[in-house]
């Protein structure tokens, strides 16, 4: 009787291990078949953000505020070069008068 009570749990034990088994793989399954999706809405999303850069950056200078500001830095950086070109040559210029 021992041994088939012995007999009879180990062939208990085996059953439920093969049933875990089996939720486990229809579980890994179903997490390969997630990653998939979680992969492909990931690369959409990249692949919106990047587009939508792209086209912001193509676009983004035509606010009016930012193009008179970046005219003016560039006038004064203008004047500051032309300002700063023939300074030397100023100064010899005015010891010889």
């Amino acid at each position: 009787m021992i041994k088939k009570g012995k007999l009879l749990k180990l062939f208990l034990y085996i059953i439920i291990f093969c049933i875990f088994v089996y939720y486990e793989s229809k579980l890994y399954k179903q997490y390969l078949i997630e990653e998939k999706i979680r992969e492909g809405t990931i690369a959409k999303m990249t692949e919106k953000i990047e587009s939508s850069f792209f086209i912001r950056k193509n676009g983004f200078y035509l606010d009016k505020k930012y193009i008179k500001l970046v005219e003016d830095r560039k006038e004064k950086e203008k004047i500051l070069e032309d300002s700063n070109v023939g300074g030397d040559e100023n100064i010899e210029q005015d010891k010889s008068m």
